[in-house]
């Protein structure tokens, strides 16, 4: 007789597209009974409102019931998307005080960035010391995890990533039309195009690359996103003479993204601080090479060694010059590192990130018998 599915709390901060398709991914293809929950719709941006099996707790009651459910043993294990929150803290005490297992996951990779000292630093060593397993996003992230007690024989590198086939076939529909699509933004055939992707905020660095961007002959920039800084940094725009060769579209929806993918030569992340980056992940889907600080938490694991872009010095406005004005002079360069940035991505998929989530919770119920996946 076949045993049931194993129950497994699923929880995070915020619903972002990355983890709903995720999680979608995950239903369709792991041997678990999911219970997906998020402590609120919005944290860090207004995300759009995905269809997906989730939920969101409404208030502080809803949490506390969560809790309640934790310790009382409604779920087999617990994976947590983050620790940083005091709902998600919660959570994770709760299982580690009732003795359930649980799997902490995150693309946090700098200990100092989001965390403070005292109480909540005490924590989160805490959470980790005592968790079953712990899934990284990448390298960096797996060095984070060891400095804050994880056990090296229970982590599994996550690979975050994105639906890398559907960006790539995104992407060569998107290009059949690339004329028409540079026409509409009334930018030439042949003029180099620097991508900026994320939100106009300060970590993310697209004020240097402004700066970078004034230096170079001529290109044009395009910067998708909105946030805080846009006004700045449209002002700084006008102040190094780059105005009318910037454009700003704003945000876009998914296959407005994959069109600014297909038509552009290079895509750019300046950032300061970046725990992950898809953004990085989506661009070498739709086979663009890029240039990256070395801040960017995909760097080392997608592009360092990898020929599929250049990682530059965090704040280096000379080195980010030097970077892109070699691609943008360069076609044939740009050729080889879109074609390796293809070809790394095609073993940094859904596939692969969805094995290590399984390959964390075996670990965290010890299914090392497979019956215990509910096979018969």
């Amino acid at each position: 007789m076949a045993r049931s599915q194993p129950r497994i709390l699923w929880a995070g901060v915020e619903p972002t597209p990355y983890l709903v398709a995720l999680q979608q991914r995950a239903r369709q293809h792991l041997p678990y009974a999911f219970d997906v929950v998020y402590e609120r719709k919005q944290a860090s941006q207004a995300w759009e409102e995905l269809p997906g099996t989730h939920r969101v707790l409404n208030g502080r009651i809803e949490a506390c019931r969560l809790v309640a459910r934790v310790v009382s043993g409604a779920y087999d294990a617990v994976l947590l998307e983050g620790w940083g929150t005091l709902v998600l803290s919660a959570i994770g005490l709760a299982a580690a005080w009732s003795r359930r297992p649980y799997v902490l996951s995150g693309d946090t990779h700098d200990g100092t960035a989001g965390h403070t000292a005292g109480i909540r630093n005490k924590i989160r060593r805490h959470l980790f010391r005592h968790s079953a397993a712990t899934l990284p996003g990448g390298s960096p992230q797996r060095r984070f995890f060891l400095a804050q007690g994880a056990n090296p024989a229970t982590i599994v590198v996550r690979q975050m990533t994105v639906d890398v086939e559907m960006f790539r076939a995104g992407a060569e529909q998107a290009r059949k039309r690339r004329d028409e699509i540079r026409a509409d933004l009334e930018i030439g055939r042949s003029e180099p195009i620097i991508l900026g992707v994320g939100r106009l905020a300060r970590e993310k660095g697209f004020d240097v690359l402004i700066r970078a961007f004034s230096r170079l002959a001529p290109a044009r920039l395009l910067i998708v996103g909105s946030g805080p800084e846009a006004d700045n940094l449209r002002t700084l725009a006008t102040g190094v003479g780059v105005a009318s060769r910037t454009l700003w579209p704003g945000r876009l929806d998914l296959g407005r993204m994959i069109e600014m993918y297909a038509i552009a030569d290079v895509l750019a992340v300046p950032s300061r601080w970046e725990p992950w980056g898809l953004v990085v992940n989506e661009a070498m889907a739709c086979g663009l090479p890029v240039v990256a600080t070395d801040a960017v938490g995909a760097a080392e694991d997608l592009l360092a060694g990898t020929g599929a872009g250049m990682i530059v010095p965090t704040g280096d406005e000379d080195a980010l010059t030097l970077a892109l004005a070699r691609l943008c002079e360069d076609p044939a360069l740009r050729g080889r590192m879109g074609s390796a940035a293809a070809a790394r991505i095609g073993s940094w998929t859904y596939r692969e990130e969805v094995a290590a989530i399984d390959g964390a919770l075996r670990v965290a119920l010890r299914m090392n018998d497979p019956r215990a996946c509910g096979q018969p």
